[in-house]
Protein backbone atom coordinates (compact mmCIF):
# COMPACT_ATOMS: atom_id res chain seq x y z
CA UNK A 1 0.00 0.00 0.00
CA UNK A 2 1.34 3.31 -1.00
CA UNK A 3 2.21 5.77 1.70
CA UNK A 4 -0.29 8.55 2.25
CA UNK A 5 0.95 11.75 0.68
CA UNK A 6 1.26 14.74 2.96
CA UNK A 7 -1.05 17.62 2.16
CA UNK A 8 0.29 20.30 -0.09
CA UNK A 9 0.64 23.89 0.99
CA UNK A 10 -2.54 24.73 -0.95
CA UNK A 11 -4.64 22.26 1.04
CA UNK A 12 -6.52 24.23 3.70
CA UNK A 13 -6.58 23.10 7.30
CA UNK A 14 -9.87 22.38 9.05
CA UNK A 15 -9.95 25.59 11.05
CA UNK A 16 -10.03 27.71 7.88
CA UNK A 17 -13.56 26.66 6.88
CA UNK A 18 -16.57 28.78 7.80
CA UNK A 19 -20.32 28.26 7.27
CA UNK A 20 -22.04 31.00 5.30
CA UNK A 21 -25.76 31.68 5.65
CA UNK A 22 -27.33 30.96 2.18
CA UNK A 23 -29.79 33.82 2.68
CA UNK A 24 -26.86 36.17 2.08
CA UNK A 25 -26.97 35.13 -1.60
CA UNK A 26 -29.82 36.84 -3.40
CA UNK A 27 -29.53 34.77 -6.57
CA UNK A 28 -30.07 31.32 -5.04
CA UNK A 29 -33.00 29.44 -3.51
CA UNK A 30 -30.90 26.51 -2.44
CA UNK A 31 -31.08 25.81 1.31
CA UNK A 32 -27.71 24.05 1.27
CA UNK A 33 -25.18 25.75 3.51
CA UNK A 34 -22.30 27.37 1.72
CA UNK A 35 -18.77 27.15 3.07
CA UNK A 36 -16.05 29.74 2.89
CA UNK A 37 -12.36 28.81 2.80
CA UNK A 38 -10.51 31.44 4.80
CA UNK A 39 -7.13 30.49 3.31
CA UNK A 40 -7.97 30.48 -0.41
CA UNK A 41 -10.94 32.85 -0.33
CA UNK A 42 -13.15 30.42 -2.29
CA UNK A 43 -16.81 29.53 -1.61
CA UNK A 44 -18.24 26.03 -2.06
CA UNK A 45 -21.23 23.95 -0.96
CA UNK A 46 -19.27 20.68 -1.06
CA UNK A 47 -16.27 20.93 1.29
CA UNK A 48 -14.12 17.99 2.39
CA UNK A 49 -15.71 15.89 5.19
CA UNK A 50 -12.90 16.77 7.58
CA UNK A 51 -13.55 20.48 7.03
CA UNK A 52 -17.27 19.92 7.61
CA UNK A 53 -16.62 18.81 11.18
CA UNK A 54 -14.54 21.86 12.10
CA UNK A 55 -16.48 24.56 10.24
CA UNK A 56 -17.91 27.41 12.27
CA UNK A 57 -20.60 29.89 11.37
CA UNK A 58 -19.16 32.99 9.71
CA UNK A 59 -20.35 36.16 11.40
CA UNK A 60 -19.67 39.13 9.12
CA UNK A 61 -18.07 42.17 10.77
CA UNK A 62 -20.60 44.67 12.05
CA UNK A 63 -20.32 48.35 11.15
CA UNK A 64 -18.91 50.56 13.90
CA UNK A 65 -21.33 52.61 15.96
CA UNK A 66 -20.88 56.38 15.98
CA UNK A 67 -19.38 56.17 19.49
CA UNK A 68 -16.84 53.49 18.50
CA UNK A 69 -15.99 55.31 15.28
CA UNK A 70 -15.30 58.57 17.14
CA UNK A 71 -13.26 56.71 19.75
CA UNK A 72 -11.08 54.97 17.17
CA UNK A 73 -10.63 58.16 15.16
CA UNK A 74 -9.63 60.03 18.31
CA UNK A 75 -7.07 57.42 19.31
CA UNK A 76 -5.55 57.39 15.81
CA UNK A 77 -5.25 61.18 15.76
CA UNK A 78 -3.59 61.47 19.18
CA UNK A 79 -1.36 58.48 18.51
CA UNK A 80 -0.04 60.23 15.41
CA UNK A 81 0.71 63.31 17.56
CA UNK A 82 1.80 61.50 20.69
CA UNK A 83 5.27 62.89 21.34
CA UNK A 84 4.40 66.58 21.65
CA UNK A 85 0.94 66.42 23.24
CA UNK A 86 1.08 63.93 26.10
CA UNK A 87 1.23 66.57 28.84
CA UNK A 88 -1.63 68.53 27.32
CA UNK A 89 -3.70 65.37 26.97
CA UNK A 90 -3.16 64.41 30.61
CA UNK A 91 -4.33 67.83 31.79
CA UNK A 92 -7.25 67.76 29.34
CA UNK A 93 -8.39 64.31 30.48
CA UNK A 94 -8.23 65.19 34.17
CA UNK A 95 -9.91 68.56 33.65
CA UNK A 96 -12.85 67.23 31.65
CA UNK A 97 -13.36 64.34 34.08
CA UNK A 98 -13.35 66.70 37.06
CA UNK A 99 -15.74 69.17 35.41
CA UNK A 100 -18.20 66.41 34.51
CA UNK A 101 -18.17 65.02 38.05
CA UNK A 102 -18.56 68.41 39.75
CA UNK A 103 -21.46 69.42 37.51
CA UNK A 104 -23.32 66.20 38.29
CA UNK A 105 -23.04 66.63 42.06
CA UNK A 106 -23.26 70.45 42.22
CA UNK A 107 -26.53 70.51 44.22
CA UNK A 108 -25.07 68.37 47.03
CA UNK A 109 -21.83 70.36 46.89
CA UNK A 110 -23.64 73.64 47.57
CA UNK A 111 -25.78 72.20 50.36
CA UNK A 112 -22.69 70.74 52.00
CA UNK A 113 -20.74 73.99 51.88
CA UNK A 114 -23.64 76.05 53.25
CA UNK A 115 -23.93 73.68 56.18
CA UNK A 116 -20.18 73.76 56.81
CA UNK A 117 -20.09 77.53 57.33
CA UNK A 118 -23.29 77.73 59.37
CA UNK A 119 -22.51 79.88 62.40
CA UNK A 120 -20.45 82.46 60.52
CA UNK A 121 -23.04 85.23 60.86
CA UNK A 122 -21.32 87.50 58.40
CA UNK A 123 -21.44 84.86 55.67
CA UNK A 124 -24.69 82.92 55.55
CA UNK A 125 -28.30 83.83 56.16
CA UNK A 126 -28.91 80.40 57.66
CA UNK A 127 -26.75 81.37 60.64
CA UNK A 128 -29.54 83.64 61.91
CA UNK A 129 -31.40 80.58 63.18
CA UNK A 130 -30.48 79.07 66.55
CA UNK A 131 -30.42 75.50 65.32
CA UNK A 132 -28.41 74.33 62.30
CA UNK A 133 -30.69 73.26 59.44
CA UNK A 134 -30.58 69.71 58.17
CA UNK A 135 -29.85 68.55 54.66
CA UNK A 136 -33.48 68.62 53.52
CA UNK A 137 -34.19 71.97 55.18
CA UNK A 138 -31.17 73.54 53.51
CA UNK A 139 -32.26 72.13 50.15
CA UNK A 140 -35.73 73.57 50.71
CA UNK A 141 -34.26 76.97 51.59
CA UNK A 142 -32.14 77.04 48.42
CA UNK A 143 -35.15 76.05 46.33
CA UNK A 144 -37.37 78.75 47.83
CA UNK A 145 -34.78 81.55 47.61
CA UNK A 146 -33.02 80.80 44.32
CA UNK A 147 -35.24 78.29 42.55
CA UNK A 148 -33.98 75.06 40.93
CA UNK A 149 -31.10 76.87 39.22
CA UNK A 150 -29.83 77.85 42.66
CA UNK A 151 -28.49 74.35 43.21
CA UNK A 152 -25.99 75.01 40.43
CA UNK A 153 -25.12 78.55 41.52
CA UNK A 154 -21.35 78.97 41.38
CA UNK A 155 -20.92 75.87 39.22
CA UNK A 156 -19.44 77.87 36.33
CA UNK A 157 -16.68 79.11 38.63
CA UNK A 158 -16.30 75.57 39.93
CA UNK A 159 -15.82 74.20 36.42
CA UNK A 160 -13.34 76.98 35.60
CA UNK A 161 -11.44 75.97 38.73
CA UNK A 162 -11.74 72.23 38.37
CA UNK A 163 -10.39 71.93 34.82
CA UNK A 164 -6.84 73.12 35.65
CA UNK A 165 -7.01 71.73 39.20
CA UNK A 166 -8.01 68.17 38.29
CA UNK A 167 -5.98 68.30 35.10
CA UNK A 168 -2.81 69.07 37.04
CA UNK A 169 -3.81 66.58 39.76
CA UNK A 170 -4.15 63.60 37.43
CA UNK A 171 -1.18 64.59 35.29
CA UNK A 172 1.05 65.01 38.35
CA UNK A 173 -0.21 61.78 39.88
CA UNK A 174 0.95 59.82 36.83
CA UNK A 175 4.33 61.54 36.97
CA UNK A 176 4.73 60.99 40.72
CA UNK A 177 3.94 57.31 40.25
CA UNK A 178 6.87 57.06 37.91
CA UNK A 179 9.05 59.03 40.33
CA UNK A 180 8.07 56.84 43.30
CA UNK A 181 8.47 53.63 41.30
CA UNK A 182 4.87 52.40 41.45
CA UNK A 183 4.53 49.01 39.73
CA UNK A 184 1.26 49.03 37.69
CA UNK A 185 0.97 45.23 37.91
CA UNK A 186 1.60 45.06 41.66
CA UNK A 187 0.97 48.52 43.16
CA UNK A 188 2.15 49.26 46.69
CA UNK A 189 -0.60 51.09 48.67
CA UNK A 190 1.94 53.31 50.46
CA UNK A 191 3.53 54.41 47.18
CA UNK A 192 0.07 55.03 45.73
CA UNK A 193 -0.86 57.20 48.71
CA UNK A 194 2.42 59.12 48.46
CA UNK A 195 1.84 59.75 44.75
CA UNK A 196 -1.75 60.91 45.29
CA UNK A 197 -0.85 63.16 48.22
CA UNK A 198 2.06 64.76 46.34
CA UNK A 199 -0.12 65.35 43.29
CA UNK A 200 -2.85 66.88 45.46
CA UNK A 201 -0.47 69.30 47.15
CA UNK A 202 1.08 70.33 43.82
CA UNK A 203 -2.33 70.96 42.27
CA UNK A 204 -3.53 72.91 45.31
CA UNK A 205 -0.48 75.21 45.39
CA UNK A 206 -0.81 76.05 41.70
CA UNK A 207 -4.56 76.70 41.60
CA UNK A 208 -5.58 77.69 45.14
CA UNK A 209 -6.91 81.23 44.40
CA UNK A 210 -9.42 79.68 41.98
CA UNK A 211 -10.72 77.45 44.77
CA UNK A 212 -11.13 80.40 47.12
CA UNK A 213 -12.98 82.45 44.49
CA UNK A 214 -15.26 79.51 43.72
CA UNK A 215 -16.13 79.07 47.40
CA UNK A 216 -16.92 82.76 47.88
CA UNK A 217 -19.10 82.96 44.81
CA UNK A 218 -21.04 79.90 45.89
CA UNK A 219 -21.58 81.12 49.45
CA UNK A 220 -22.12 84.85 49.03
CA UNK A 221 -24.82 84.43 46.41
CA UNK A 222 -26.89 82.46 48.90
CA UNK A 223 -27.13 85.35 51.35
CA UNK A 224 -26.85 88.33 49.01
CA UNK A 225 -30.56 88.66 48.36
CA UNK A 226 -31.35 88.38 52.07
CA UNK A 227 -28.61 90.53 53.59
CA UNK A 228 -27.27 92.89 50.97
CA UNK A 229 -30.06 93.38 48.44
CA UNK A 230 -27.82 92.17 45.65
CA UNK A 231 -24.85 90.02 44.80
CA UNK A 232 -21.62 90.98 46.51
CA UNK A 233 -19.61 89.69 43.54
CA UNK A 234 -20.75 89.91 39.94
CA UNK A 235 -18.50 87.16 38.65
CA UNK A 236 -15.20 85.33 38.86
CA UNK A 237 -12.98 88.25 37.87
CA UNK A 238 -14.90 90.69 40.10
CA UNK A 239 -14.50 88.37 43.09
CA UNK A 240 -10.79 87.95 42.41
CA UNK A 241 -10.20 91.72 42.09
CA UNK A 242 -12.25 92.68 45.17
CA UNK A 243 -10.61 90.01 47.31
CA UNK A 244 -7.16 91.23 46.29
CA UNK A 245 -8.01 94.90 46.87
CA UNK A 246 -9.65 94.35 50.27
CA UNK A 247 -7.45 91.59 51.69
CA UNK A 248 -4.31 91.50 49.54
CA UNK A 249 -2.43 88.40 48.50
CA UNK A 250 -3.06 86.92 51.94
CA UNK A 251 -6.78 86.98 51.22
CA UNK A 252 -6.35 84.99 48.01
CA UNK A 253 -4.56 82.26 49.96
CA UNK A 254 -6.78 82.24 53.04
CA UNK A 255 -7.14 78.70 54.34
CA UNK A 256 -4.17 77.36 52.36
CA UNK A 257 -2.64 75.71 55.44
CA UNK A 258 -5.60 73.48 56.34
CA UNK A 259 -6.22 72.84 52.66
CA UNK A 260 -2.73 71.40 52.20
CA UNK A 261 -3.14 69.45 55.42
CA UNK A 262 -6.46 68.01 54.29
CA UNK A 263 -5.37 67.20 50.75
CA UNK A 264 -2.77 64.73 52.00
CA UNK A 265 -5.26 62.18 53.41
CA UNK A 266 -7.93 63.06 50.84
CA UNK A 267 -5.90 62.66 47.65
CA UNK A 268 -3.67 59.95 49.09
CA UNK A 269 -6.53 57.73 50.26
CA UNK A 270 -8.60 58.48 47.16
CA UNK A 271 -5.99 57.42 44.59
CA UNK A 272 -4.67 54.51 46.64
CA UNK A 273 -8.09 53.09 47.48
CA UNK A 274 -9.28 53.28 43.88
CA UNK A 275 -6.31 51.33 42.51
CA UNK A 276 -6.21 48.79 45.33
CA UNK A 277 -9.95 48.05 45.17
CA UNK A 278 -9.75 47.64 41.38
CA UNK A 279 -7.49 44.62 41.86
CA UNK A 280 -10.38 42.75 43.50
CA UNK A 281 -12.93 43.51 40.79
CA UNK A 282 -13.97 40.85 38.22
CA UNK A 283 -12.55 41.17 34.72
CA UNK A 284 -13.72 40.02 31.31
CA UNK A 285 -11.87 37.82 28.82
CA UNK A 286 -9.81 40.83 27.71
CA UNK A 287 -8.74 41.58 31.30
CA UNK A 288 -10.93 44.71 31.35
CA UNK A 289 -13.01 45.91 34.29
CA UNK A 290 -16.62 46.74 33.46
CA UNK A 291 -17.79 50.34 33.94
CA UNK A 292 -20.15 49.47 36.80
CA UNK A 293 -17.27 47.98 38.79
CA UNK A 294 -15.14 51.07 38.16
CA UNK A 295 -18.00 53.20 39.46
CA UNK A 296 -18.14 51.02 42.56
CA UNK A 297 -14.39 51.42 43.11
CA UNK A 298 -14.66 55.18 42.76
CA UNK A 299 -17.64 55.34 45.12
CA UNK A 300 -15.80 53.44 47.86
CA UNK A 301 -12.65 55.50 47.36
CA UNK A 302 -14.64 58.73 47.60
CA UNK A 303 -16.45 57.61 50.74
CA UNK A 304 -13.20 56.73 52.51
CA UNK A 305 -11.24 59.82 51.47
CA UNK A 306 -14.01 62.29 52.32
CA UNK A 307 -14.69 60.73 55.73
CA UNK A 308 -11.02 60.98 56.71
CA UNK A 309 -10.49 64.58 55.61
CA UNK A 310 -13.87 66.20 56.37
CA UNK A 311 -13.09 68.04 59.67
CA UNK A 312 -10.08 69.71 58.05
CA UNK A 313 -12.25 70.65 55.07
CA UNK A 314 -14.70 72.42 57.39
CA UNK A 315 -11.89 74.52 58.87
CA UNK A 316 -10.53 75.47 55.46
CA UNK A 317 -13.95 76.56 54.21
CA UNK A 318 -14.36 78.91 57.13
CA UNK A 319 -10.87 80.30 56.65
CA UNK A 320 -11.65 80.91 52.99
CA UNK A 321 -14.89 82.74 53.64
CA UNK A 322 -14.07 84.95 56.63
CA UNK A 323 -14.02 88.62 55.78
CA UNK A 324 -15.35 88.07 52.27
CA UNK A 325 -18.15 90.63 52.68
CA UNK A 326 -15.82 93.27 54.05
CA UNK A 327 -16.45 92.28 57.67
CA UNK A 328 -13.92 91.46 60.35
CA UNK A 329 -11.74 88.41 60.20
CA UNK A 330 -13.14 85.93 62.68
CA UNK A 331 -10.12 83.64 62.98
CA UNK A 332 -6.42 84.39 63.33
CA UNK A 333 -5.34 81.13 61.76
CA UNK A 334 -6.43 77.52 61.29
CA UNK A 335 -5.63 76.57 64.89
CA UNK A 336 -7.66 79.50 66.21
CA UNK A 337 -10.51 78.58 63.87
CA UNK A 338 -10.49 75.01 65.14
CA UNK A 339 -10.49 76.17 68.78
CA UNK A 340 -13.32 78.67 68.29
CA UNK A 341 -15.54 76.28 66.38
CA UNK A 342 -15.05 73.59 69.02
CA UNK A 343 -15.64 76.00 71.92
CA UNK A 344 -18.68 77.80 70.49
CA UNK A 345 -20.36 75.11 68.40
CA UNK A 346 -19.04 71.81 69.67
CA UNK A 347 -17.45 68.81 68.03
CA UNK A 348 -20.46 68.18 65.83
CA UNK A 349 -19.83 71.44 63.95
CA UNK A 350 -16.77 69.91 62.26
CA UNK A 351 -19.00 67.24 60.75
CA UNK A 352 -21.93 69.46 59.82
CA UNK A 353 -22.93 68.65 56.26
CA UNK A 354 -21.17 65.27 56.32
CA UNK A 355 -24.29 63.43 55.20
CA UNK A 356 -24.58 65.64 52.12
CA UNK A 357 -20.87 65.28 51.55
CA UNK A 358 -20.98 61.48 51.65
CA UNK A 359 -23.93 61.46 49.26
CA UNK A 360 -21.87 63.73 47.01
CA UNK A 361 -18.49 62.09 47.43
CA UNK A 362 -19.34 58.63 46.12
CA UNK A 363 -20.85 59.66 42.76
CA UNK A 364 -18.34 62.50 42.38
CA UNK A 365 -15.31 60.25 42.73
CA UNK A 366 -16.93 57.43 40.76
CA UNK A 367 -17.79 59.67 37.81
CA UNK A 368 -14.42 61.41 38.00
CA UNK A 369 -12.24 58.30 37.88
CA UNK A 370 -14.41 56.49 35.35
CA UNK A 371 -14.56 59.51 33.05
CA UNK A 372 -10.81 60.01 33.40
CA UNK A 373 -9.99 56.47 32.34
CA UNK A 374 -12.41 56.63 29.41
CA UNK A 375 -11.09 59.98 28.20
CA UNK A 376 -7.52 58.68 28.55
CA UNK A 377 -8.54 55.82 26.27
CA UNK A 378 -9.94 58.29 23.75
CA UNK A 379 -6.76 60.36 23.90
CA UNK A 380 -4.53 57.30 23.48
CA UNK A 381 -3.01 57.68 26.93
CA UNK A 382 -3.84 54.24 28.28
CA UNK A 383 -4.56 50.84 26.83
Amino acid sequence: MADRQPPTTNTPTNDTWWIIDPTKFQDTKDTTKYFFNGTTGTITYDPPPSALLAAKELIPPQPLSLYDDLQQSSRKFWKANSDNTKGVRLILAGGIAGAAAKTCVAPLERIKMLLQVHGMTNTTAAAATSRPPGLLNMAKEILMVDGPVGFWRGNVANVVRIIPTKGILFACNDQYRVLYGVDPKNPDPLRLMASGASAGMTSTLLTYPLDLVRSRLMMISASASATQGGAHYTGILDCFVKTYRQEGVRGLYGGLGPTLTGIIPYAGVSFAAFDVIKEYMPRDEHNKIATQYKLLCGAIAGFLSQSVSYPVDTVRRRMQLQGCTGGERLYKNAIDCTAQVFRKEGLFAFYRGLSANLLRAAPNTAIQFTAYEQICHWLNLKK
